[in-house]
């Protein structure tokens, strides 16, 4: 069985190609997160209906639509920043998506949380 699929090995000498390739990938990378940085802040604010759908997604361990994703995305930005979610913007959601900046967000809610714990 054929999927179409090619792979050609570099040859020595093609660091030229291969500074292109990786040029090319951090190019389509960052306006892959151009693209869902507008849809989620973009998204609506999710329904019950919608909910229902995200937690039975959730529940069977099934990826979500991309409309379902980015209305949960939005919603747990603003509830993890504690901000209104109509506030919610391209800039914010590219700003605090991250990974590593909802971690320090995380770690410094704790911190709050917990200071009379200290």
């Amino acid at each position: 069985m054929s999927t179409g699929a090619t792979c050609n090995a570099m040859q020595e000498g093609d660091e030229d190609e291969a500074k292109q390739i990786k040029q090319h990938h951090k190019e389509l990378a960052k306006d892959i997160n151009e693209r869902e940085c507008t849809a989620i802040a973009n998204a609506p604010e999710p329904s019950p209906e919608d909910w229902e759908r995200i937690e039975q997604a959730k529940a069977n361990r099934d990826v979500l639509p991309p409309g379902l994703e980015a209305m949960r995305e939005k919603h747990d930005l603003a509830y993890l920043y504690e901000v209104d979610i109509a506030t919610i913007t391209k800039d914010f959601v590219q700003t605090y998506r991250p990974s590593k900046v909802q971690r320090v967000a995380r770690n410094l809610q704790f911190l709050k949380l917990h200071e009379h714990d200290v």
